[in-house]
């Protein structure tokens, strides 16, 4: 395993256990995010490919589809809450993960 795959590997159990320690993640908007991310990530990512059950856990594809799922439930809570300074910085930091994850395919 490359040094930049463990990195990216801490940095994704940190932003998830942020997430869901502090309470950012709810589950009322986690139902939704985990459907409309399913999509997202199958449209865009897999680019409509049917391998998105052959995924390998922890693999960059998978830090990727949990990305796309906690951006999708933050864009919820952002839209029906209203967006605050923590929720946008959040969103920007979970989009560059995923930009980090894709490129680098670590």
């Amino acid at each position: 395993m490359r040094a930049l795959s463990i990195i990216q590997i801490l940095l994704f159990f940190a932003v998830s256990f942020y997430l869901v320690y502090k309470g950012i993640i709810l589950t009322e908007y986690l139902v939704f995010g985990v459907i409309f991310g399913l999509l997202i990530h199958w449209s865009l990512t897999n680019k409509g490919n049917k391998n998105i059950v052959n995924i390998k856990p922890l693999s960059a594809s998978f830090r990727v589809l949990l990305y796309d799922v906690y951006l999708v439930t933050l864009l919820i809570r952002g839209f029906l809450e209203g967006f605050s300074q923590d929720l946008t910085f959040l969103c920007v930091i979970l989009v560059g993960l995923i930009i980090l994850d894709y490129f680098v395919e670590g």
